[in-house]
């Protein structure tokens, strides 16, 4: 039982609550306020519970020991073995509880570890993504280069040199078309 109301319901057995009221010295609604744990009954009232019943204080209060005390006259087999299967039927409750926790922690561990390697493979497929990138920007470049050089653009071709055909001052004159470094440069052409 894990309320104090339903242990003092199971503790009124099969009386009713008018009769168990009266024989405790409460109204019947402040029994049923009790029963629901919408109030808690005051020491006094807990006392002749357990007198009336022969339920122990511990068990009454705490849910704890025994339920019934050994030398009650007013003792109820029924009330207590009722408890002993509720109790039972709480504990299977309990550890199939903990076996569905168990799991399901298990379960959430599993899904972080693949969260993070997903994270961890997200990471490496995006820094491939930026070198590949890279790449066809190169590759763009020169093949805008190569497209130039072929339509005959002196100012695309680099590291080209050509010579002009009318020697200058009886030497051959070689420039680079390199944009970089357009230097003229006169040669022997003895």
């Amino acid at each position: 039982m894990t309320t104090l109301g339903k242990r003092i319901r199971l503790a009124r057995g099969n009386a009713s609550q008018d009769v168990f009221a009266r024989r405790i010295q409460v109204s019947k609604g402040s029994l049923g306020f009790y029963e629901r744990d919408e109030n808690l009954p005051n020491s006094d009232v807990i006392l002749k519970i357990c007198s009336a019943t022969g339920v122990t204080l511990d068990w009454l209060l705490l849910g704890q020991g025994p339920m019934m005390t050994t030398d009650a006259s007013t003792t109820d087999t029924s009330a207590a073995q009722e408890y002993a299967g509720e109790q039972q039927a709480y504990e299977q409750s309990a550890r199939a509880s903990m076996a569905s926790y168990a799991r399901l922690e298990q379960e959430l561990e599993i899904e972080r570890q693949e969260r993070r390697d997903l994270a961890a493979e997200n990471r490496k497929l995006h820094q491939e993504k930026e070198a590949l990138l890279l790449q066809i920007i190169e590759l763009r470049e020169k093949v805008a280069r190569l497209e130039a050089a072929s339509r005959g653009d002196p100012s695309q071709r680099t590291g080209v040199v050509s010579i002009r055909s009318a020697p200058v001052g009886g030497h051959a004159v070689h420039e680079s078309v390199d944009p970089c470094c357009r230097a003229s440069v006169s040669a022997n052409s003895r």
